[in-house]
């Protein structure tokens, strides 16, 4: 008889599931992972709605990212500089379009701008295209310094020839007081959001 057979059912039973389970983890992270996406925070007064039709039209486009930012993954920085992921996270899309989807809501909030995506045919009198500089966790949160860093970077265009209305920077920091995924994500909201209206008051200062 060989040393297999004599083995007893039950060691067999557990180096089965074992290999079972081994097999299931490769790969496994995109199936189980949870998606999340960036909504627009409150918006302040409202422009009367003879005011808001009055608004400029602009066209958000299609966004770019640093090096490291184009990703769907939800971002850390160690302190060696290095970028890591959280496990199991994802955004909705990548970094650029889902900073690009929440430009939408915050650039229209207030009546600022009538914002469109980059797929309307609507005439517009500005496009935007974003940058995103940075988009991570960075610090620990056992010392009280984990944050959420958000720095964009906004060109806008006059539509009709290509001109160059500005170019505005923007970075905020919201801190993350917990180790879930759902207080990440809120920092992660909430600084983008500051950062969006910044970018939106900036540009507005300089437009019609």
């Amino acid at each position: 008889m060989s040393r297999l057979q004599r083995l007893p059912w039950s060691v067999l039973l557990i180096g089965i599931v074992s290999l079972m389970s081994g097999c299931s983890l490769l790969g496994q992270s995109d199936v189980s992972a949870v998606t999340y996406v960036l909504r627009a925070t409150s918006p302040g007064k409202e422009r009367p709605v003879a005011e808001v039709g009055k608004a400029s039209a602009l066209k958000v486009i299609t966004g770019v990212a640093a090096p490291g930012y184009d990703t769907d993954r939800v971002l850390l920085s160690r302190a060696d500089r290095s970028l890591d992921f959280f496990a199991a996270s994802r955004w909705a899309a990548s970094i650029p379009r889902v900073v690009d989807a929440l430009a939408l809501e915050v650039w229209r909030e207030r009546g600022t701008f009538r914002t469109f995506d980059a797929a309307a045919s609507a005439p517009v009198q500005y496009t935007l295209r974003l940058g995103v500089q940075r988009f991570e966790i960075e610090g620990e949160i056992g010392a009280g310094t984990r944050a959420a860093r958000v720095r964009l970077r906004a060109t806008v265009l006059r539509a009709s020839d290509r001109a160059l209305v500005g170019e505005f920077e923007a970075e905020a920091l919201a801190p993350v007081t917990a180790d879930r995924m759902t207080v990440i994500v809120a920092a992660f909201e909430e600084a983008a959001n500051r950062a969006l209206a910044e970018l939106r008051d900036q540009a507005a200062a300089k437009t019609p």
